[in-house]
């Protein structure tokens, strides 16, 4: 028997379907070790409904880097991406470059922006979303990078091996610096 840990699974261009999006939610939820998930190029349009399940078993799961480039995600998918943005307490760095969000999606993440300070970064290029939005929702995460500067992350962040490849491993826990300064 091996002590290793799979903490990154790498699912991009496997053509998922509705069952394999039900196991992979179940996944999820059930192995706190997953940290990282690139679910790209896997046309998830196709699948609302276990799109859905999917964004509610991000909430409750330990993912911190979450990549769904390429999957043709809609404006009328983002009240998933929504509800997924503003209950998800472990998700840092979430991209969704090459969709088809819209503004009328980004509006939403927005919305979801105002109750998650967490994300840190937010990849929405190739989505057809104006300026004004792509700076609401830039603004939002300078914000939540400065709030997150008043803590102090246990752990380590593994840095990407090219501009183009993030890859975020081992964020054990997140404890607020007035915390620590009253414990010592």
């Amino acid at each position: 028997a091996s002590n290793d840990v799979i903490n990154t699974l790498v699912l991009s261009g496997i053509s998922i379907n509705a069952e394999g999006i039900k196991i992979l939610s179940d996944i999820i939820r059930t192995y706190p070790q997953i940290k990282n998930l690139k679910l790209e190029w896997n046309i998830l349009y196709d699948f609302p409904n276990e799109f859905d399940q999917f964004c509610n078993a991000v909430t409750t799961s330990c993912i911190v880097y979450l990549s769904l480039n390429n999957n043709k995600i809609n404006s009328g998918m983002c009240s998933s991406i929504q509800y997924m943005i503003a209950n998800a307490k472990n998700l840092l760095y979430l991209d969704m470059r090459w969709n088809e969000i819209g503004n009328d999606g980004a509006k939403l993440i927005i919305a979801a922006l105002t109750k998650n300070q967490n994300i840190i970064e937010l990849n929405l290029i190739g989505n057809k979303i104006n300026g004004d939005t792509l700076r609401q929702i830039a603004e939002f995460m300078a914000k939540n990078k400065e709030f997150q500067n008043d803590y102090v992350f246990r752990g380590k962040v593994e840095q990407p091996k090219n501009k183009n490849q993030q890859i975020y491993n081992d964020i054990e826990q997140i404890i607020p610096l007035k915390v620590i300064e009253r414990e010592k």
